[in-house]
């Protein structure tokens, strides 16, 4: 099962104060500060439920999601040839 965290306060690095608002409107306060603050890695099953996932890629699938996906966004850029 995949999980993930917010891990700079892992390292003492402080987070943006737009990020935790961020996550505050999409989480609520105390579940926002939960994770910038402890790092707990959250399992992909929360983060689903919560709306904070994209979409559900199998493993063997990742590769060619991701390079889709940036190719997608690639090409909204002006001047881009497919590179």
């Amino acid at each position: 099962m995949s999980s993930y965290a917010l891990t700079p306060a892992k390292i003492g690095i402080p987070r943006c104060t737009l990020d935790l608002l961020h996550f505050s409107h999409l989480l609520g306060w105390n579940k926002a500060k939960g994770r910038f603050f402890t790092a707990r890695p959250v399992r992909v099953k929360e983060t689903w439920s919560s709306g904070l996932g994209y979409r559900l890629v199998p493993a063997n699938g990742r590769e060619t999601f991701t390079l889709g996906l940036t190719k997608a966004i690639a090409a909204n850029a002006p001047g881009f040839e497919g590179k």
